[in-house]
């Protein structure tokens, strides 16, 4: 599975006073995080994302999670295909 934030959609639907769309300095400063993170979103060079970081973008931009992350699930054998894990028993560590 990949998550890939995408801001550009939001972004462009995002116009401020005068018809513009959001810059990624005007972005940095709305949410408090550094315009070269927001830089890397954008160019998809970033793929760990802080929940209190996209709540705060979801809250400055007026938008839901869905709007800003895109999920692509693999297919491969190592995706999860809806059927409950089967995992062992954690080892009994009492002292003996």
């Amino acid at each position: 599975m990949n998550i890939m934030l995408d801001l550009n959609k939001v972004l462009d639907s995002r116009l401020d006073k005068n018809g513009k769309r959001l810059t990624q300095d005007q972005l940095a400063k709305l949410t408090g995080v550094p315009q070269g993170t927001i830089s890397k979103w954008i160019g998809g060079k970033i793929d760990r994302y802080d929940k209190d970081i996209l709540i705060r973008l979801c809250y400055v931009l007026k938008c839901d999670l869905s709007d800003i992350l895109i999920v692509e699930w693999a297919n491969d054998r190592t995706e999860w295909d809806g059927e409950p894990r089967q995992y062992p028993s954690p080892r009994n560590n009492k002292a003996r």
